[in-house]
């Protein structure tokens, strides 16, 4: 259990939580004006409007200084899949409700924990704008790529979650999580293919399941 808690602790954050409640910070690069960067984040926000679905190669760097790569599979609203490559045995599955984390390695069950209680659940949202006040903590905007610190979207999420982009064209670029007691795991994206053909049963906890008992 601890393997699979290690492999994806940027998605377990549960109880005791409560929103950020940092003001808004805007900080800019390379000579930007404040006209400029609002037109910026307003265009980071319409592009994560717009995002529906995609496919990347990552790498993940742990909070206990370990990396791990993988490839994510997004279908917004709600559906994700993160499958860890060897030596890495993880999986990570999101459905409408749940996240499941299974060790490939092990006979165990997964751990299963609402959706609603993940970082998942902000980034899986349909028609969120990380431009709203509500949401927004801060934003970096360079010449070439931007950070955006947006709150936890749920009661259960204390942590911190930063939005990584590539500009020309606008592509998220990853994530940075801080859980609530300081720990960062950062993952990052090789290009995002959007618009992926995608087989529902990708995510299929209770399929995955019933798949992995077979075997």
């Amino acid at each position: 259990m601890g393997r699979r808690y290690r492999l994806c602790q940027w998605v377990i954050v549960v109880a005791l939580s409560v929103g950020l409640a940092f003001p808004i910070q805007a900080q800019t690069t390379d000579g930007d004006t404040e006209k400029d960067v609002a037109i910026t984040l307003s265009a980071l926000a319409d592009y994560m409007v717009q995002f529906k679905k995609g496919f990347a190669q990552f790498s993940q760097l742990n909070a206990d200084g370990t990396t791990s790569k993988g490839h994510l599979i997004v279908e917004r609203p709600t559906n994700a899949r993160l499958e860890y490559h060897p030596p890495s045995s993880g999986l990570i599955i999101a459905d409408s409700f749940r996240v499941a984390v299974f060790d490939l390695k092990s006979n165990t069950a997964p751990i299963i924990i609402p959706l609603t209680s993940t970082p998942l659940y902000f980034l899986l949202k349909d028609n969120i704008r990380i431009d709203d006040t509500d949401v927004l903590v801060s934003y970096n905007i360079g010449a070439a790529s931007s950070e955006v610190m947006v709150r936890g979207d749920t009661e259960n999420d204390r942590g911190a979650l930063r939005l990584l982009f590539r500009h020309s064209p606008i592509e998220l670029a990853g994530w940075i999580y801080m859980d609530q007691f300081g720990q960062i795991t950062r993952m990052t994206f090789d290009s995002l293919v959007p618009e992926i053909e995608i087989d529902p049963k990708l995510f299929d906890i209770d399929g995955e399941i019933r798949r992995l008992n077979r075997n």
